[in-house]
Formats: structure tokens, C-alpha cells, sequence
């Protein structure tokens, strides 16, 4: 899998998480998952954004 296939899949995985918990609303995602408020999303908080995503580490290793 060429890292362009991996930023696509990626891509359609969060895609489909912000479609379907918040209705193609990605400041609610982002707010969501901004969880300090710090207006960044931190390591912490990506790592609950790609579990959410069904994003696993073999997927985002190569990042």
C-alpha cells in the first residue's frame, strides 16, 4: 500500500466518523476532540480521534 492509499484511507475513515457522529459538522468533531480547549489537537486527543476512527497503528506508523 503506497502512503497515498494510506492518507485515502485515512481520509474516508475520519470522514466517515465526523458523516456519522456529527453530521458532516467537523467544528463539533473538532471541538469534540479538542478536549483541553487548547484550540490544537494534541497527541492525547489524536489518539482518541483515530481509535474513534477504527484507525490503527499499522495504518499511521509510516506518518
Amino acid at each position: 500500500m503506497t502512503n497515498y492509499d494510506k492518507r485515502q484511507e485515512i481520509d474516508g475513515k475520519v470522514t466517515a466518523l465526523v458523516r456519522a457522529r456529527f453530521g458532516r459538522d467537523y467544528r463539533a468533531a473538532f471541538a469534540r476532540y479538542d478536549a483541553d480547549e487548547s484550540g490544537a489537537i494534541e497527541k492525547s486527543e489524536l489518539n482518541v480521534l483515530l481509535s474513534d476512527a477504527e484507525i490503527g497503528s499499522a495504518l499511521t506508523r509510516w506518518a
